[in-house]
């Protein structure tokens, strides 16, 4: 996968959605790429609002969990959700 300097593109990363105040996720998600800067790299989780978030529908993804995590994914603020067939 291209690198863009300064960006990073992910095979699934959590990301924290929502975090408590002693860092631990309570909601979470893999999403099957995330794109954001140098702390996909190196860090566990991911804290924050990425650049772009990629998933990839299966054979078993259902309507309601797609929607779900549309829902979770505007919630939390990413401005680009892509969604590949």
């Amino acid at each position: 996968m291209r690198q863009w300097p300064g960006v990073i593109a992910t095979p699934p990363a959590q990301w924290g959605l929502v975090v408590d105040e002693g860092g631990e996720v309570v909601v979470g998600r893999y999403p099957d790429v995330l794109v954001d800067g140098t702390s996909l790299a190196n860090d566990p989780v991911f804290v924050g609002v990425p650049h772009a978030i990629v998933e990839v529908w299966s054979p078993t993804s259902t309507l309601a969990e797609m929607n779900r995590k549309r829902r979770e994914y505007r919630e939390g603020g990413a401005p680009v959700f892509i969604e590949a067939f």
